[in-house]
């Protein structure tokens, strides 16, 4: 009798021992934008994270031209003020720079503790920046890694607005009328 529970046992691990490991999908990973808040005059931009399957990622890239302090101030618009993550245990490894596994050039959220489900992922800037569609990146495992359209911040601050093309002439009469009114009275 023993030696029938071991041959079953044998005959139970064989396929778990042998099985291929588990296919690598970028459906299993995303970032999407969650908010841009002001806090204090700063503008605090919000991420969620999430994996729904192994392998763990490792890191995740966003795609923008704001640099952290470390980073070399001629390859950047704006500098990064403060940052952070839900992660428990992350040792808040944050870099700026081109991110060999996914090719893409930004902020990178480095040496993740392995995680679960969805965690929330933060930076703060110092200038209001537009949201526009840019690329992030996920590397999970030792090779797996997806490349998406998420919304990032512009790589330029939001530019003053223009003034209406409507007003020009309204000015350059009142500027005028000033002129003479001003001649009339000297005179």
């Amino acid at each position: 009798m023993n030696t029938k529970i071991t041959l079953f046992a044998f005959l139970m691990l064989v396929p778990a021992i042998f099985a291929p490991p588990p296919v690598f999908s970028c459906g299993n990973y995303n970032a999407t934008l969650q908010s841009v808040t002001p806090v204090n005059g700063d503008y605090n931009w919000t991420y969620l994270v999430c994996q729904s399957a192994p392998p763990a990622i490792s890191h995740w890239v966003l795609e923008t031209c704001i640099c952290t302090e470390s980073s070399d101030p001629s390859t950047c618009r704006g500098v990064i003020l403060d940052y952070g993550s839900s992660v428990p245990d992350w040792n808040r490894h944050i870099e700026y720079g081109t991110d060999p596994t996914t090719g893409i050039t930004g902020l990178k959220f480095d040496e993740l503790p392995e995680f679960r489900g969805c965690e929330t992922f933060w930076f703060v800037v110092g200038t209001n920046y537009n949201p526009i569609s840019t690329i992030g990146g996920i590397k999970a495992g030792s090779t797996g890694k997806c490349n998406y359209t998420v919304t990032g911040p512009a790589h330029q601050p939001p530019s003053a607005p223009e003034f209406p093309s409507i007003a020009v002439p309204f000015i350059v009469a009142a500027g005028a009328a000033t002129f003479v009114y001003t001649l009339r009275r000297m005179s």
